[in-house]
C-alpha cells in the first residue's frame, strides 16, 4: 500500500468547507518563489486551520490545524521540502509549538475532528516501513518483552524519540 504523502489543496478546502478567511502571499522563503497562504477560523467552534501551497504548480508544502478547545496544534510539512522549512525556522530562531504529522489520514481526521467540534484521538500515527524479515523480528521482540506488537512500537518509539531529544539538547 502507497501512502499519499501530502494533503492535497482541494481536501483541504473541502475540509474547511471552502470557508477562506484570510489569504496572502507567503514570506519565508524556503518553499521558493510563488507561495500563498490559505487560512480559515472560527472562535466559536474552537478552531484554525491553514495551509500553504504552491500558486504556480500543484504542491502543497504545509498544513495545520490548531484546537483552541483542547490547545493542540498539528502541523504537516509536504516531506520533501521538510529539511529547507526546518532550516528557515532555525533562521528565524521560530520555535514552532504544533505536533508534526506524517501520515495524510492521521491530519485528516483529527482536523475534521476539531472543525467539527467532536473528540478525536491525540495519538500520532507514524509509518513504519519494514520489510518482512524485519517485521518478525519485532514481531518476536514483542512477544518476549510481554507486549502487543503496538505496545512494543509505541515504547521503544518513546524511547527513540527521547534519545533523539537528549542528543540533539547535548549537541548545541
Amino acid at each position: 500500500m502507497i501512502l499519499q504523502r501530502m494533503i492535497t489543496k482541494e481536501n483541504w478546502l473541502k475540509l474547511v468547507s471552502y470557508k477562506i478567511v484570510d489569504s496572502s502571499k507567503w514570506c519565508w522563503l524556503c518553499f521558493g518563489p510563488n507561495v500563498h497562504f490559505l487560512s480559515a477560523c472560527s472562535a466559536a467552534d474552537g478552531f484554525y486551520a491553514s495551509i500553504i501551497f504552491d500558486t504556480s504548480k500543484d504542491t502543497v508544502y504545509q498544513v495545520e490545524i490548531t484546537d483552541y478547545r483542547n490547545n493542540r496544534c498539528y502541523q504537516m510539512t509536504n516531506p520533501d521540502y521538510n529539511e529547507a522549512y526546518q532550516n528557515e525556522r532555525r533562521q528565524r530562531n521560530n520555535h514552532n509549538i504544533c505536533i508534526e504529522l506524517e501520515i495524510v489520514n492521521d491530519f485528516m481526521t483529527k482536523a475534521a475532528a476539531i472543525i467539527a467540534g467532536e473528540q478525536y484521538d491525540s495519538q500520532i500515527q507514524f509509518p513504519l516501513e519494514t520489510i518482512k524479515d524485519d517485521l518478525l523480528i519485532l514481531l518476536l521482540a514483542a512477544h518476549s518483552s510481554n507486549m502487543t506488537f503496538n505496545e512494543y512500537i509505541q515504547s521503544n518509539s518513546i524511547l527513540q524519540l527521547t534519545s533523539t531529544a537528549l542528543i540533539k539538547m547535548l549537541n548545541r
